[in-house]
């Protein structure tokens, strides 16, 4: 809710430049094309692109369908049996809508997967994700993005945590954990506007919503569902055509309640940033800076501290290669596990088109999470998670490819009964694809 409260907000006060800028911003829209600035990867809460080829296309609507079978163990990973392997089937079309005019580029993506387990077939699932994301250019120096991505899904493998994704904020809750087999709803929301007032100087705001539900508790015992709000503002100077500095002030309350226990975690942070864009397709970031925290349960005291926050981030995308990758040092809650974290993360993303007709990908996350909230109760003590996976792609024909993955979850938090008991997950893969694309509007 209090995202879209912002968003409105944001929008009025956007409306309210515009008006202000009027017609000599018109009038000027094509000499300010040469001087715009860009929203820093920091601030900006959007991933890296996770593709290779630099080139990048609009007004498509493009989709496919895949096939894949493969081969899975630990099949009740912590759920108290004796872990078993499985055959498993996946069916998964997706459609993506990109369309940009003058004024604005809107981006929807929606992926259900049907997943069939044999001879476990009481598994077979139904999952589902939806991503919308839209920018406004609503004078030549006023922008808005609003983006909401929703995902439904009982697979270890499905779920926006083991999905290789790198961005260059820092994440706005705790990296969660990943419970194979337990259905698991989250919502998130996102609205920023930016207004570059002056040739090189920049300012902002924005709101985050993020909602996790486990509909079925005797699946993910140890875990709860968990609500996140945060708000931000941010001032972006240019210090040369290819260097920015700035700072940015994040607000973050995440609320959980576990075992009929309510408790709340307030993180305030005052953040300097410098990104450096070395080419159009290489970025660097780093920022550092204090966070302050309150933790609270009733009938105990509040809980407060300091601590230093960081992040750094590189992305190198190419013709024939892609990279991504990010380190994060941060004080969160939510995502399931109760109480506030010392978070550390690594994320990598990358790819290598070796020849024409083949294609390898890599991707790697770690993270972890430190408790420092051991008052509470209950409390989960913290763990780390390791995720890897490793692809093949290999073109059939104009819209036919050949794929092969593996992927491996490696989870270690022995306050949480859902996966203390078998932690380890595999899963390999062999898929075919079928790809198509088609221009809107010609």
């Amino acid at each position: 809710m209090l995202a879209r409260v912002c968003l409105t907000i944001a929008v009025l006060v956007a409306l309210s430049a515009w008006s202000r800028s009027g017609k000599a911003q018109e009038a000027g829209a094509s000499a300010a094309n040469d001087t715009q600035m860009v929203v820093s990867p920091v601030v900006s809460g959007m991933a890296y692109p996770n593709e290779v080829g630099a080139e990048t296309r609009s007004n498509y609507l493009s989709g496919g369908l895949s096939f894949s079978a493969g081969y899975l163990d630990n099949l009740y990973g912590g759920s108290g049996t004796t872990p078993m392997n499985d055959t498993t089937y996946l069916i998964q079309p997706t459609i993506s809508l990109d369309q940009t005019t003058a004024r604005v580029h809107e981006n929807l993506n929606y992926t259900p997967a049907f997943t069939f387990y044999q001879p476990t077939s009481g598994l077979d699932e139904f999952d589902q994700s939806a991503a919308l994301e839209f920018q406004f250019r609503l004078s030549p120096h006023v922008s808005l993005r609003a983006a909401d991505k929703f995902n439904r899904s009982s697979n270890a493998f499905n779920q926006p945590f083991s999905q290789q994704s790198v961005s260059g904020s820092l994440p706005p809750t705790t990296p969660g954990i990943v419970v194979p087999f337990a259905e698991r709803l989250t919502n998130d929301v996102e609205t920023q506007v930016s207004w570059q007032f002056a040739r090189s100087g920049m300012i902002g705001s924005g709101a985050t919503e993020s909602e996790m539900h486990y509909p079925n508790a005797s699946q993910s015992p140890g875990l709860y569902d968990s609500n996140s709000y945060g708000a931000s503002a941010f001032y972006n100077d240019r210090l040369s055509e290819k260097q920015y500095l700035g700072v940015t002030y994040l607000y973050s309350r995440s609320t959980q309640e576990a075992l009929g226990v309510e408790n709340e975690v307030q993180v305030d942070s005052v953040l300097v940033f410098y990104t450096v864009y070395l080419t159009p397709t290489f970025t660097f970031s780093v920022t550092s800076g204090p966070q302050y925290y309150e933790i609270s349960e009733s009938p105990l005291p509040v809980s407060s501290s300091v601590t230093p926050a960081a992040s750094a981030s590189v992305a190198w995308q190419t013709l024939h290669t892609n990279l991504a990758g990010s380190f994060n040092r941060t004080v969160s809650a939510g995502s399931g596990l109760v109480g506030a974290f010392q978070s550390e993360s690594v994320a990598i993303n990358a790819g290598w088109q070796l020849a024409r007709t083949w294609t390898v990908g890599f991707g790697g996350n770690y993270s972890s999470n430190k408790t420092v909230a051991s008052s509470l109760t209950p409390s989960t003590p913290g763990g780390h998670t390791l995720t890897a996976t490793a692809s093949l792609e290999h073109p059939l024909g104009e819209h036919f490819n050949l794929a092969v993955t593996y992927a491996r979850m490696h989870q270690s938090y022995p306050g949480v009964a859902a996966i203390s008991g078998d932690p380890d997950t595999d899963r390999a893969l062999v898929s075919v694809l079928y790809r198509f694309s088609r221009p809107l509007g010609r």
